[in-house]
């Protein structure tokens, strides 16, 4: 079973096809060295199929909306963490991982995109997004 990353820009663009490392190497300048550690290991938690649901969020891919999850490492409300906003697909024994914004906690609930987002829509870059629970 291969694992192939994909970084989005600007909602449509979609970037080459990258190994783990590749995709690693591509996001440490983008989150500073301080942060090369949490990258490492919120890729290491896609990897390990530990992401989380991401709800009520979605990322629209043609005309399905794809549910999104997330990875973190580091410290909430912390000077140095990472979080990983992507969807996949799953084509037989194969994972396609594509990375639609990379973070950071501003508390136990809400991320800024700091780092990578799209030009529009819930994971604009800078945007803060909240996955408070529903009391309903």
């Amino acid at each position: 079973m291969a694992d192939t990353f994909i970084l989005i820009s600007n909602n449509d663009h979609y970037g080459q096809r990258m190994t783990r490392n590749q995709m690693q190497t591509k996001l440490q300048p983008e989150v500073g060295p301080n942060n090369h550690s949490n990258l490492s290991k919120a890729l290491t938690a896609i990897e390990d199929r530990k992401g989380k649901a991401t709800k009520p969020y979605t990322f629209p891919e043609g005309n399905l909306q794809m549910p999104v999850l997330h990875a973190s490492s580091g410290k909430n409300s912390g000077n140095a963490s990472i979080t990983l906003f992507w969807y996949e697909k799953v084509i037989g024994k194969d994972r396609e991982i594509y990375i639609i914004a990379v973070g950071e906690h501003k508390d136990a609930v809400t991320y800024e995109l700091s780092f990578h987002g799209q030009s529009y829509g819930d994971f604009k870059e800078g945007k803060k997004i909240s996955l408070k629970k529903s009391l309903v």
